[in-house]
């Protein structure tokens, strides 16, 4: 006789049902001068929109994440003109800027503004990494920032600010995927905080 497994896909919606705290369509819709409004000091020392920063600024909000039906961060950074991915010779996926392979410590990434770039090579592992369910928005700087951020940040600067200032307790989530004879994209993710103090 088969034993019957559990489907994945109902427990993850029960799962996240329970303990999620946040409510669905909680989030507005942006307009285009809310989006030139939004203020980042990914470019500079103050806060500043995209329109007055020094440097070229793209910022993709939650939002944008959403609609775009992105599954990881490598889907959300296509859409960020002038970036594209590779495989390099070893099977590493590395993100290509306006025609440069970045790996080796040339595009710096942050989470919250902490590093997330490897000590040993200066890269970044992107592929099903970073759950675009923990991501308010993305900063980047679509040039050098090394003025400011110094060494890896050569050719870009990626900023991922999490969820976690908007979450109140804990937020959970699952995402399973099965293709025709295996699992695709399968991963559960959580964030915690404690939200605006």
């Amino acid at each position: 006789m088969k034993k019957k497994r559990p489907n994945l896909i109902c427990m993850g919606i029960c799962l996240m049902l329970l303990t999620s705290t946040s409510l669905l369509g909680q989030e507005k819709q942006l307009s285009l001068t809310d989006i030139l409004n939004i203020k980042s000091n990914i470019a500079s020392l103050k806060m500043l929109t995209t329109r007055e920063s020094p440097g070229i600024v793209s910022i993709v909000t939650s939002e944008q994440i959403r609609k775009s039906g992105a599954n990881d961060l490598m889907d959300v950074l296509r859409t960020v003109p002038g970036f594209h991915f590779g495989v390099d010779l070893y099977g590493q996926i590395g993100l290509i800027s306006r025609g440069m392979w970045t790996n080796e410590g040339k595009v710096l990434f942050t989470i919250d503004g902490l590093l997330a770039n490897d000590v040993a090579f200066g890269t970044a592992p992107l592929a099903a990494r970073f759950p675009v369910e923990q991501i308010d928005k993305i900063e980047v700087i679509r040039g050098a920032g090394s003025a400011i951020y110094g060494g890896f940040a050569g050719l870009n600067v990626v900023n991922i600010v999490t969820k976690k200032h908007l979450v109140q307790g804990a937020e959970v989530a699952v995402v399973s995927g099965k293709m025709k004879d295996t699992y695709g994209h399968n991963y559960i993710s959580a964030i915690m905080g404690k939200g605006d103090e």
